[in-house]
């Protein structure tokens, strides 16, 4: 291994080069500490409306639901989420068309399984 001498334009660049990339490094140590999700305390509020939003029929469940019946037969307990949830948001009627079309589509698939197993 070669030495570098005092003055040496190689040693400079080489420092040089090293400083950089410690820096990087001290940079993307810090925005990753900065992007890291803090822990919040949950307070009453949040639980009371959790709570409410899982009682409540809504679209999101029922649309996953519908969309996980295309692929693969659902279980029981996906079932009962899908009937649960069936009626979608009660106050509004924002994923209603989209909604009986995969319906339709899942109930389409669902016979030709039934008919592919009995035969």
């Amino acid at each position: 291994m070669r030495y570098f001498k005092r003055g040496d334009r190689k040693l400079n660049t080489f420092l040089q080069n090293y400083i950089l990339q410690l820096e990087n490094l001290k940079t993307m140590i810090y925005l990753e500490q900065v992007s890291m999700p803090q822990k919040q305390k949950r307070t009453a509020v949040d639980v009371f409306f959790d709570t409410v939003g899982a009682i409540v029929p809504s679209c999101g469940p029922a649309l996953r639901m519908v969309e996980r019946a295309q692929e693969r037969p659902l279980k029981l307990g996906e079932r009962v989420v899908l009937f649960y949830n069936s009626p979608l948001c009660l106050h509004c009627s924002c994923n209603r068309a989209k909604f009986k079309e995969g319906r339709a589509k899942m109930k389409k698939l669902d016979a030709e399984r039934r008919t592919k197993k009995l035969l």
